[in-house]
């Protein structure tokens, strides 16, 4: 089994959000003062996602604070036809995240700051992936927002295409709506190979119990925002609502872990014979190793502390440690 870093615990993590709303769109504060109150919360940066209008502007920048580009794009509902998505007697709809892509040439012009950006028209799934494939042509990164606020059918986001992830945690859903975590669907997802990142975000439209209450943690040497990317589209990152991962990776077949004092971890695999660790009446977890078996489909960490803040991994997957083949050389015809 090849050894792996995922979290090094040697480099710089840069605490951000990506997805928030201002007067822009929905929201109640104008960019600036959105951007100062998560600079007050020790935030690193923030990408300002505002419904279909784009970011693409360095105004809000500074030495200790950058501001990504992006938007969050949704498919306009088709009343007559609602196809997969029912809006009219359901909640499900489908919202992407989207992160300005600087580390390479988009095929087509980024959208400009300010620009409004089309939403497609839902004709059924491959409408929605032909919308994912409009936001990549144009130099964006794309996760899905909120499955869980959106009541998304989970074989739905499987077949979804050329998203880089979902939000595991969405503090408006969770803070403001009723709602949960995205952890089952992200399994389901998982158990079937379908290979998603997670990021936590705030979704904040103004000062509320959602702003400041997630993060997602991203690894890079500098503050900037190719490496920023870069680093997201590598994996090397962390969502969380309160506890961090210091240092994550895989020695000789083993899954090591360092993070902030937790009372629990947890190490999720596909078949049910995963591990929690618990610190009952003894000083809390800073550390923690789980061997890896060959079997494992995948394996991913949540570690949760004592005011019951949660952090997750990223999904570790096992035929990537074993250098596995893609292709079988054998023939199906047996002589």
């Amino acid at each position: 089994m090849l050894d792996r870093i995922y979290i090094d615990g040697s480099k710089k993590q840069w605490k951000g959000n990506m997805h928030m709303h201002t007067v822009r769109s929905d929201g109640r504060l104008q960019p600036p003062e959105l951007v100062a109150e998560y600079k007050k919360r020790g935030y690193d940066f923030v990408s300002i996602s505002d419904h279909e209008v784009y970011w693409n502007s360095t105004e809000l920048d500074s030495e200790d604070f950058v501001v990504l580009g992006g938007t969050e794009s949704s498919i306009r509902m088709d009343r007559k036809r609602p196809w997969l998505m029912d809006y009219v007697n359901s909640h499900t709809y489908m919202h992407y995240g989207c992160i300005m892509d600087e580390t390479e040439e988009p095929e087509a012009p980024y959208f400009t700051h300010g620009q409004f950006v089309p939403r497609m028209i839902d004709k059924g799934l491959d409408s929605w992936n032909k919308a994912v494939r409009e936001l990549r042509r144009h130099g964006n990164i794309v996760f899905v927002n909120h499955p869980d606020w959106s009541r998304l059918d989970p074989n739905l986001l499987l077949a979804s295409e050329d998203v880089l992830g979902i939000e595991i945690w969405n503090s408006g859903n969770v803070n403001g709506c009723g709602g949960k975590s995205d952890e089952a669907i992200w399994d389901y997802c998982l158990r079937y190979g379908k290979r998603l990142y997670v990021v936590a975000g705030d979704d904040a439209h103004g000062i509320s119990a959602a702003m400041g209450a997630s993060f997602t943690s991203v690894v890079a040497d500098h503050l900037d925002k190719k490496e920023l990317v870069t680093a997201l589209k590598k994996g090397e990152f962390y969502a969380s609502t309160g506890p961090e991962f210091k240092d994550i990776r895989v020695e000789n077949g083993v899954l090591k872990l360092q993070f902030s004092p937790c009372k629990k971890v947890y190490v999720v695999v596909h078949d049910g014979e995963g591990r929690t660790k618990c610190a009952l009446d003894g000083p809390l977890l800073t550390e923690y190793e789980y061997p890896l078996k060959e079997k494992l489909l995948y394996a991913r960490v949540m570690i949760e502390d004592e005011q019951g803040g949660k952090a997750w991994s990223q999904p570790i997957f096992i035929d990537e440690l074993l250098d596995e083949p893609e292709f079988a050389m054998d023939s199906t015809v047996v002589k």
